[in-house]
């Protein structure tokens, strides 16, 4: 069933049909069971290898869990911005680690992220390129060669 703005409304009733197959959200939540639950999957070495499971044990209550705030992302995001991501990067995939990201939110909770403190502020490194307007590049290879934190981001670039 749907509201008078055309989402699917999602009931306690678990012999209802959820109409939602074929919807972005319901591809979100099969994937993600498939990378923490399929041994075959490519992803699944970065997820049900590592211990990361999926604690709904149907669309059901995912989408009773996230559908509202999926229609509030999409709304100020766009449904091709709108991806599932995990507070806690090594939790599960449940309500209280869960919410929508954009793409670029994202990339920014991945595991190989490089943190770096710097006057007492804890970044990525590509947030930190982006604030001082360096190519993440150029700001890893200046720390990588031994340059100190300050020096690697505020030292101006050659031109030849």
């Amino acid at each position: 069933m749907r509201d008078n703005k055309g989402h699917f409304l999602i009931g306690d009733d678990t012999n209802v049909t959820h109409g939602m197959r074929h919807t972005r959200i319901y591809r979100t939540w099969s994937h993600l069971v498939e990378r923490c639950n399929n041994s075959k999957c490519e992803r699944y070495k970065n997820y049900g290898a590592r211990g990361i499971r999926c604690e709904w044990s149907s669309f059901d209550e995912f989408a009773k869990d996230m559908y509202g705030s999926y229609l509030e992302h999409v709304e100020s995001f766009g449904e091709r911005n709108t991806t599932i991501d995990r507070v806690d990067n090594d939790g599960n995939y449940s309500k209280s680690n869960c919410r929508w990201a954009t793409p670029a939110k994202q990339r920014r909770n991945k595991t190989n992220n490089r943190w770096i403190i710097f006057n007492g502020e804890r970044r990525i490194l590509s947030e930190w390129a982006e604030i001082y307007g360096l190519n993440v590049k150029v700001l890893f290879s200046r720390i990588k060669i031994g340059w100190d934190i300050e020096k690697a981001l505020t030292a101006k670039l050659r031109v030849r």
